[in-house]
């Protein structure tokens, strides 16, 4: 059977996890749930959606439902998946974020557990478990699939630095010789969405605010990271380098967990 293409791109407040390497991989991405505007402290809500794209243009959308904190993993069932476990694209044994060449590089994701930009290992500091849902992908190669503006960086009480560039964007690649693959609940089997690998279509699985939302610049949605902390750790704030024009609806902010021991 004729090999296909099935993408899928994940924009918003997420974290990625790679669980091993080789046959039996697999990535868990963590959406990082927003309070509502009536919930404190009433920031503006984000929307974890899935939209399709055909040919380029917003085919549909669908908002996510049926999260259940007793049911909070949902797995994606992948039909006649060409290779076992995922990967990551990455070129070159160094990476800087000002000048790095390759754009797809999963590099650019920020990751909360890198040695140098971020905390070191976060073993006791976090709890995952408000992460909801978390997605278990067996398959597929993963990759920056769109770069933010120029960033600029500081810690609490630090002075601000120039950061680069961050993922804005990661996307998904499986290919496949079936017709496509289901999200499901992992316990139950209950479907959530059926994707298509179908020619010139995408999916855009997001948890932003609604797009026609007007965006402020004192807005910090990345802070919503850190309502998943138990330890006290200095803050880190971003911003849109000046010398690009903002605001940047694409950005709220992916995120990794790149030593991080336990499942999501």
């Amino acid at each position: 059977m004729a090999e296909k293409t099935l993408t899928i791109i994940f924009r918003g407040l997420m974290i990625f996890r790679q669980q091993g390497s080789g046959a039996g991989s697999r990535f868990e991405i963590g959406i990082v749930p927003v309070p509502g505007p009536d919930q404190p402290p009433h920031h503006i809500h984000h929307v974890p959606r899935i939209s399709t794209f055909k040919n380029g243009v917003l085919d549909a959308v669908k908002i996510v439902e049926g999260l259940h904190p007793t049911h909070r993993i949902w797995r994606l069932d992948v039909d006649g998946p060409t290779t076992v476990g995922v990967s990551k694209e990455q070129a070159g044994t160094t990476f800087d974020r000002t000048v790095h060449p390759f754009s797809r590089d999963y590099r650019w994701l920020f990751d909360f557990e890198d040695n140098v930009e971020g905390y070191g290992p976060l073993v006791g500091k976090l709890d995952t478990s408000k992460l909801m849902p978390v997605i278990h992908i067996p398959n597929g190669v993963f990759y920056a699939r769109l770069k933010s503006h120029v960033q600029l960086r500081t810690k609490d009480g630090e002075p601000e630095k120039p950061f680069g560039r961050v993922a804005a964007g990661m996307g998904c690649d499986i290919t496949l010789t079936g017709a496509g693959a289901s999200l499901v609940v992992a316990d139950t089997g209950v479907e959530i969405f059926p994707f298509t690998a179908e020619e010139n279509t995408l999916y855009d699985f997001a948890n932003t605010p609604p797009d026609t939302h007007p965006f402020s610049p004192n807005e910090e949605h990345f802070l919503h990271y850190y309502e998943m902390f138990t330890a006290s750790v200095p803050k880190f704030h971003f911003r849109q380098s000046p010398l690009d024009p903002a605001p940047s609806p694409a950005l709220c902010g992916e995120a990794g967990l790149g030593q991080f021991p336990n499942s999501l």
